[in-house]
């Protein structure tokens, strides 16, 4: 069906006049015809255009052999919008973008077909570089004839994109993108004939399978050439020699067997291969200069593989052989096994490797990622950010060990330094030249007096026992030094600093000792963890130094561990317990000048005693999702810059001391804080499943969270100021509690009541945002609270607004009474009846209005006869003249 916009339609909605109609049908002046229709682009002639007319008359009989019937023809000129062509053409139209330049961002939403005249004439530039030029959300799409650059913010930003299957790319130029043309995740298409180049990558496809590809020519770009997925499926593609790489062609074979990669290769890819020999090459600019997928008992030899992101690439691969290759100056791995056993590397170098862009994984000479049974000889690694490892993934004990199982002997060596790979040793100590050490299911090995730089791990015990690292300096690895599945070692005098992750990780590790040891400059120092299948636990750290860390020392899902004399300081968080790290005892440490001093987050029963917290921005603090999260030993001998803490669980009838430094109360009854002055806490007052009790006249000022009520009810909070607070006062799921008489100032959120109801709050003084999103009253029924932001009138000088404040959260509460002027309290002078600090004629009006309905007021009360009359009014009004004095 043909549809048509008359002219004079079109130009009324278009400014520039005819630039995108529909066609109708019918002959043209120049007498060739395209479906029955005259194209304009037609009369220019040229080569291009007669490619693009067979192109289109090739898309056709596609879509017709794929059952997809040819819909109605658009026209877009220059300065029209592509967009909105697409946005107003129905599935199966066919769309021409004619000559010029257009700047958008183009969402492909329907099954249409793009042609432009030209990759040479037609250029799309994104209007927002931090998204794609073109991106594909429906099937059945075909794009061609298009010169498309600009989408260059961003890791997944690309000229074109697609996450949809069936669809056609074909002549298009891809230039100056992040990746100049990205499939994910998509299956069962066509890229034929396009030209990519000077992008960061060039054509990508990621988890996508069944992929066509022909005679697309791609140069110039950081990484011409990518292909990686999850499983055997997303390697499966169909690419043919036809397509080049920086003028060479590429080789990817699936299912072959016995054949050698020609010497003019400019990509290599071996997909479910047997018996592939790959040799004497010089492979550079691309995401992997070799990859083997699923591949096995093939070779790869004398290669030289640079200025790629993984040199070479072993995916799920085994019985393969690698000899005498150099994979030198890559962006991440020069040469990298993941999930792939039994191979042999012999004599290769991998040097100089470095951090790419973007890149999650890690930059290594050579790394095994949760492979096994691999043996390496005479391989020499230098110069890399990291120059050696092996990573599991295992999620049981068995396959866990089995992954680090390898046959590594000291002939490998890290930057001239041999690697002590030792598995199922004894009673042995590891030599002083070493470069790299990993131990490996053993029992009773020393590991003294060394310097080990730039490895995944510095030193790594993997299910060892009873064996000692001391005196040793770990730097510039990843993780200094790593226990995995380790127990009954001790870790002493070590100095784990300046490594890019942790400096000692202890996971699934328990009955270890580490004492006297310094970590610093790490992103964490000291890091106890859950690695699959069990915690780390029962571990002892005592007299150890983390400072200048992101974590100084950290616990997560690990219990029944003992910290004592340990140093946290410099760091956004100086001891952190968080995720079920239960029943650990922290006695004797000391954290300060840091973010956080202690926090525990979501665990519970832990034991703090004489633990100091000085200087941090908040000392300490306590979150949790249940009561159990929030229940903890902790007495007074802990103390925040030199004040008491104190944690009170189940307790009644009790008031807080008055030298607190802070409070926290837990499924309390009738407990009193009052007159306190609380500063530098995650929480200046906690309430937890506490009812019945009073927070009075207590100032809260630079805490995270200035007074908070965490699932507590029938409390009163009265007097209170809070000040320079992230939040001021904070309700959360918390009901029936009263707030008067607060002051709550510079805070981010004044009061915030979060999943709370039936909450009571007037009186207040606001100098700035409240928030609810619940249904609670901000008013007593005839009075609310002050607002600095409030722009109501006050027409009749009551002191009340004669509009609600309407309250943010989407709970939609309202103070009904919104004050005039700040709340005074108690202490307002008699006749002050607008709360404005001064007696005025204005006062004298409102008491005369509360003589005249009968309203009792003790403010007005005046003469002191217990009613308000017109006497009292005009008391006032001499009171305000300064004729007497009330």
């Amino acid at each position: 069906m043909t549809r048509y916009f008359p002219l004079l339609e079109t130009r009324n909605r278009f400014a520039n006049g005819d630039l995108w109609r529909g066609r109708t049908r019918g002959a043209g002046a120049c007498g060739r015809w395209h479906g029955g229709r005259r194209r304009p682009a037609d009369c220019r002639g040229g080569g291009m255009t007669r490619l693009l007319l067979v192109a289109a008359v090739a898309l056709v009989a596609l879509l017709a052999a794929a059952g997809v019937s040819a819909g109605a023809e658009w026209d877009v000129y220059h300065g029209g919008s592509i967009q909105d062509a697409i946005d107003g053409a129905g599935e199966g139209d066919m769309i021409y973008v004619h000559v010029g330049a257009y700047v958008e961002n183009v969402d492909v939403w329907k099954r249409v077909t793009l042609i432009g005249d030209g990759a040479e004439v037609v250029t799309v530039r994104a209007k927002d570089r931090g998204d794609h030029v073109f991106e594909v959300t429906a099937d059945y799409v075909n794009i061609s004839g298009f010169t498309v650059n600009g989408a260059t913010r961003g890791w997944v930003t690309a000229g074109i994109y697609f996450g949809t299957d069936h669809c056609t790319i074909s002549d298009n130029i891809a230039s100056n993108n992040h990746k100049g043309i990205s499939l994910w995740d998509s299956s069962n298409n066509n890229l034929t004939n396009n030209n990519v180049s000077n992008n960061h990558y060039g054509i990508y496809l990621y988890g996508s399978s069944s992929n066509t590809l022909t005679g697309n020519t791609i140069s110039g770009n950081t990484y011409n050439f990518d292909v990686s997925g999850p499983s055997l499926s997303e390697y499966t593609q169909n690419i043919d020699t036809s397509n080049t790489v920086d003028g060479k062609p590429i080789y990817y074979w699936v299912d072959q067997k016995d054949r050698q990669i020609p010497s003019d290769a400019g990509f290599v890819g071996v997909v479910n291969g047997t018996n592939i020999t790959v040799r004497d090459l010089t492979l550079t600019n691309n995401s992997h200069g070799v990859l083997f997928a699923y591949t096995e008992n093939s070779r790869i030899e004398n290669v030289t593989a640079s200025n790629n992101d993984k040199g070479i690439c072993l995916d799920s691969s085994s019985g393969n052989t690698l000899t005498g290759n150099n994979a030198s100056s890559n962006s991440d791995n020069g040469i990298r096994l993941r999930g792939s056993s039994n191979n042999t590397l012999t004599s290769n170098n991998a040097s100089n490797n470095e951090y790419g862009i973007d890149i999650k994984e890690y930059s290594i000479g050579i790394d095994f990622v949760h492979s096994s049974g691999n043996t390496l000889r005479k391989n020499m690694m230098s110069g890399n950010v990291y120059n050696f490892g092996v990573n599991v993934n295992g999620l049981s004990i068995d396959t866990r060990l089995l992954e680090y199982i390898q046959n590594i002997d000291a002939s490998n060596t890290v930057d001239g330094k041999p690697i002590y790979y030792w598995v199922g040793e004894r009673d042995k100590t590891i030599p002083r030249d070493a470069g790299f050490v990993g131990v490996v299911n053993c029992t009773n090995i020393t590991v003294r007096d060394l310097t080990l730089t730039n490895n995944r791990h510095g030193v790594l015990l993997a299910y060892t026992e009873n064996s000692r690292i001391e005196n040793v300096t770990v730097s510039n690895n990843d993780e200094g030094i790593c226990l995995d599945s380790s127990s009954n070692n001790a870790l002493t005098g070590n100095n784990a600093s300046s490594n890019s992750g942790n400096g000692i990780c202890i996971g699934s590790s328990s009955n270890n000792t580490l004492i006297g040891n310094n970590a610093g400059s790490n992103r964490c120092g000291i890091y106890l963890y859950l690695s699959l299948p069990s915690s780390s636990s029962n571990n002892t750290l005592t007299g150890n130094t983390a400072p200048n860390n992101y974590y100084g020392i950290r616990l997560s899902s690990s219990s029944n561990n003992t910290l004592t004399g340990n140093t946290a300081s410099n760091s956004y968080s100086g001891i952190r317990l968080s995720y079920s790290s239960n029943y650990n005892t922290l006695t004797g440490n000391t954290a300060s000048n840091s973010d956080y001093g202690i926090r525990l987050y979501a665990s519970s029963e832990n034991v703090l005693t004489s633990n100091m917290l000085i200087g941090n921005e908040y000392n300490f603090g306590v979150a949790g999702y249940s009561p159990f999260g929030y229940t903890q030993n902790i007495d007074t001998s802990n103390t925040v810059d030199g004040k008491p803490i104190y944690y009170w669980v189940n307790q009644t009838d009790r008031q807080i001391p008055s030298d607190a430094g802070f409070v926290g109360v837990v499924n309390g009854t009738n407990i009193t804080v009052i007159d306190l002055t609380m500063t530098n806490n995650g929480e200046g007052v906690l309430f937890v499943y506490t009812e019945n009790s009073r927070i009075e006249n207590v100032t809260v000022s630079d805490n995270k969270l200035g007074i908070y009520l965490r699932s507590s009810s029938n409390n009163t909070l009265t007097d209170n100021t809070a000040s320079n607070n992230h939040y001021g006062i904070y309700l959360e799921e918390s009901s029936d509690n009263t707030l008067t008489d607060n002051t709550a100032s510079d805070d981010e959120l004044n009061i915030c009541l979060w999943s709370s109801s039936g909450n009571t709050i007037y009186y207040n003084n606001l100098a700035g945002n409240a928030y609810d999103t619940g249904t609670n009253q901000w008013d007593s029924g005839s009075e609310g609270n002050y607002y600095s932001d409030y722009n109501g009138a006050d027409n009749n000088t009551d002191g009340i607004g004669d509009t609600h404040h309407p309250i943010p959260g989407g709970g939609g509460s309202i103070d009904r009474f919104p004050l005039m002027h700040p709340w005074a309290g108690g202490t307002s002078r008699k006749g002050d009846l607008n709360h404005d600090n001064q007696i005025t004629p204005a006062d004298a009006a409102i008491a005369l209005q509360l003589a005249a309905i009968g309203a009792h007021d003790d403010a007005a009360d005046v003469n002191g006869d217990n009613r308000v009359t017109s006497l009292d009014a005009l008391m006032i009004l001499q009171a305000a003249a300064d004729r007497i004095k009330l």
